[in-house]
Formats: structure tokens, sequence, C-alpha cells
């Protein structure tokens, strides 16, 4: 530590200010009573002008391609991109950043040096930023530049709609009782049994899928799903009158989101429905009650585990991967 400590006594109240290494950006300011005994230590960073300038060179519904420019084409510098929710949770970007470098193995960012072009996928409709800063040798060394900008929407069309219902039954007692319709899922703790209904002629697709449920740590914002869909249209349920989930034992408890939305002729999008479902056994129907066709050739799905879509922060555009997806579905 390099010593450049300036007391100053106040009250019974000592400030000593010291430079926490030799070339750091970090001034650490302590706050000592009389006996020298620490009361609150703070650092302070001591910013430098070296900023980032970002350019757009194009943008779609999944794909952003920026280009940076240093004002120093002889700094190392570290980008990336991260949703611009995420990024806003935080009320100081040096939380941002440090939560960066802890959440890489305490420092190991990918680094470049003057002008950069770079692409990335993403989701249609979000906002998302994109940021740099100074960095070498594991050390920040100027402040954040940061560039928003949100991807293209896919195409919403609000006159196409599906309404929906839904109950969740015991799966032994729907084999018992009708072994020609329900008779795999007699194994079965929790059979979620859903019938999807359009509104109109326009409505020419429509979608049911059980996911996990929306929460403040995964919004699921609806281009999010829509997109999920288009890209992996096996599991969800399409065009089908009626459609069935098998929940594994181990992830009753849930809570689960269910989401229902129609499309028009061209894929355009309407409106989302969303209904949180707690898979409780005193929520379970009589099974007298479960339909007995409509299952589009008795396709099913069984819901391995607890499904995710999430955006982790900070993404790099050396690993770009907006959307990890944790679950597994698979048929019978």
């Amino acid at each position: 530590m390099v010593d450049t400590r300036s007391g100053i006594r106040e009250d019974k109240l000592i400030l000593d200010i010291a430079a926490l290494e030799e070339g750091s950006r970090y001034a650490r300011l302590q706050f000592l009573n009389p006996d020298g005994k620490v009361l609150k230590s703070i650092d302070i960073w001591q910013s430098t002008d070296f900023t980032i300038k970002f350019e757009l060179i194009s943008l779609d519904e999944r794909e952003i391609r920026v280009k940076s420019i240093p004002t120093d084409p002889d700094v190392w510098y570290h980008m990336g991109i991260a949703s611009a929710e995420d990024f806003d949770r935080y009320a100081d970007w040096h939380k941002f950043v440090e939560n960066l470098i802890s959440s890489d193995g305490g420092g190991l960012l990918a680094v470049y040096v003057g002008d950069e072009e770079f692409s990335t996928t993403c989701t249609p409709g979000t906002e998302y930023v994109i940021y740099g800063f100074a960095y070498d040798d594991s050390e920040v060394r100027s402040d954040i530049s940061i560039f928003r900008v949100s991807s293209v929407s896919l195409p919403r069309n609000y006159d196409v709609d599906v309404s929906a219902t839904w109950a969740i039954y015991n799966g032994k007692a729907l084999a018992e009782l009708y072994p020609s319709v329900y008779g795999e899922y007699g194994d079965a703790t929790c059979v979620f049994v859903f019938t999807l209904t359009p509104s109109n002629a326009e409505s020419v697709h429509y979608w049911g899928l059980l996911h996990a449920a929306r929460s403040e740590t995964m919004s699921l914002p609806d281009m999010l799903i829509f997109d999920y869909l288009e890209s992996y249209p096996s599991l969800g349920w399409l065009d089908s009158k009626r459609g069935v989930y098998r929940i594994p034992e181990q992830n009753i408890a849930g809570p689960w989101g269910f989401f229902y939305v129609a499309q028009d002729e061209s894929g355009a999008w309407g409106e989302l429905h969303y209904e949180e479902v707690l898979l409780t056994e005193d929520k379970y129907e009589d099974p007298r009650t479960a339909p007995m066709d409509g299952f589009d050739n008795k396709k099913t799905w069984a819901v391995k585990s607890a499904a995710s879509v999430a955006f982790p922060a900070p993404i790099r555009f050396s690993k770009a991967s907006f959307m990890q997806v944790t679950e597994s579905f698979g048929g019978f």
C-alpha cells in the first residue's frame, strides 16, 4: 500500500485517506475514533477520461451488431452486453462491475484494444445495455461507458385470441377410471390438463405452455415467451384442442405458470395470457370431470424438471448466450 495519508481530526473523529496500491484508481477513506479503531471504511473510485463510443451497425429481432470505438486506441478494455432490466437493478454501476468480475472467476474478463465489431443473438423486443470500461491486469481503470438499444419486436395482432380452462388431477385416479385415455399416467402423482378454444377464424394457430412461474428474478416478458415458442416449438402444445403435462414428484411444489396465446396466419402474436398454477393436492379435481378426447392423437409431454429462461447478468459478446434454457421436456 502506498501511504498518502492526510489525517483530519474534527469532533474527535479522524478521517484517514490512503491509496490502495501503486497505480490504483481507488482510494480508501477510513473513519477512525481517537484510539485508532476503524469505524467505517469506504473505497472511492478515481475516474479517468477514457471512454468508449458504440455505433450501431445493424439490428433486427434476433441479432445486434455494434462497433466499439475507444478514445485511446492503446488501452485494453472489456465490453459486454446485459438486459436493461438486469443492468438497472444496480443503483450503482460499480456494483454491476463488481458482480461481473466476481461471477467470472475473479477477473478473467475478455479484453480488446482498438476499434472492434461485435454481433450477438438477442431476444426480440427487448432493451439491452452494451457496456465497456478500461480493464487491465484484472483491474478496472475507467468509468463505465454504456449504450442502450432495443431489438426489433415480433409482429402482433390483437384481433386473434384464445381462451383456456385447466384442471389438475391425480394420475393414478385418472388411469383407474379411464385406462384407455389416461392409462399411461398411472404412476403420476399430478397431471395438468388444459383445453384451448380459439376466439375466431383469424386465430389459425394457438399455443399452450406449462412453464416455471414468473417471479422477481425471472420476469419472463411476452417477447421472451414468443421467442421461446418459435425457437423450441416442441415444448408447447400447438393447434391442439387439449393438452396434458405430467408433473414429476420433485417439481410439484412449483409454482408453475400457464401461458396461452393465439397467432394469425402470418405468425403475428395476439395477447399472451398467463395464470399462476399451484399444484397442491387440495386443488385436485374429481377425475370424472376429465376430458376424454381432443388430445391431438394422444400427443403428451412430460416436464422432467422445472423450466427456467433467464438472463444471467452480465453476458459478454465473447460468450453471448442470451437465453439459457435449463429445462428438459420430452415425450413418453
